[in-house]
């Protein structure tokens, strides 16, 4: 007797949730940044960059970073003078997002849902900028480094085609990249005693646009 096993294929999909762009002015997230800088030695710098973990219907995210900024112009004389400082400076950044899919009963509901996502970046640039006694523009180029992790734990139920054919996947997605290159910057900025409004643009393998207003305490 003989018996003929079939494979049956089917395909299916899961339908992610549309995110909150649509539901944000300008499709951003404003977010407050504590930044301090604290001069060591040798007219250097450090510095400390801190976004503190903020949620919004059902994701968070939070940011760390911290460098060190060195200022060469004092080895050129009489030019440390001139309203212009040239400095090089190297940072660590480490970006961390999560979303909570249980909260919007995704692909069967289980509570354990959840998409995280991670970024790691080390930048080395030289940057110039022109100081002027209420506004400074400045430039840079660099070289970034980074690696990014996405996973998507938990249990999820996928239905193929609209059939009753239902499949659980647990821990379904973990993937790791990484990327490497040339990025400048250009941007200037408005000094109002302790307030500074500033812009600056980002190019890079994906180029961004950051503005902004902080506040000066010394």
């Amino acid at each position: 007797e003989t018996i003929l096993n079939t494979e049956q294929e089917f395909s299916g999909e899961f339908r992610f949730p549309g995110g909150m762009k649509d539901d944000l002015p300008f499709g951003t997230i404003p977010a407050p940044i504590i930044q301090a800088s604290v001069g060591v030695i040798f007219d250097t710098d450090l510095l400390v960059r801190f976004v503190p973990s903020s949620t919004y219907q059902g994701s968070s995210f939070r940011l760390t970073g911290f460098g060190l900024k060195h200022n060469i112009m004092q080895y050129f004389g009489p030019l440390d003078r001139l309203p212009l400082n040239v400095s090089v400076l190297a940072a660590f950044s480490q970006a961390n997002f999560e979303y909570n899919l249980a909260e919007i009963n995704f692909a069967g509901g289980n509570e354990n849902q959840k998409m995280s996502f991670e970024a790691d970046t080390f930048t080395v640039q030289a940057l110039a900028s022109v100081d002027l006694p209420i506004i400074s523009v400045f430039a840079g180029l660099g070289y970034n480094s980074g690696t990014s992790h996405f996973d998507m734990t938990g249990d999820y139920e996928l239905d193929y085609d609209g059939m009753t054919v239902l499949r659980n996947f647990k821990d379904p997605i973990s993937t790791t990249s990484e990327s490497t290159g040339v990025m400048g910057v250009i941007g200037g900025r408005l000094n109002l005693l302790f307030l500074k409004i500033f812009a600056n643009y980002t190019i890079q393998e994906y180029n961004t646009l950051t503005a902004g207003i902080s506040f000066n305490f010394r």
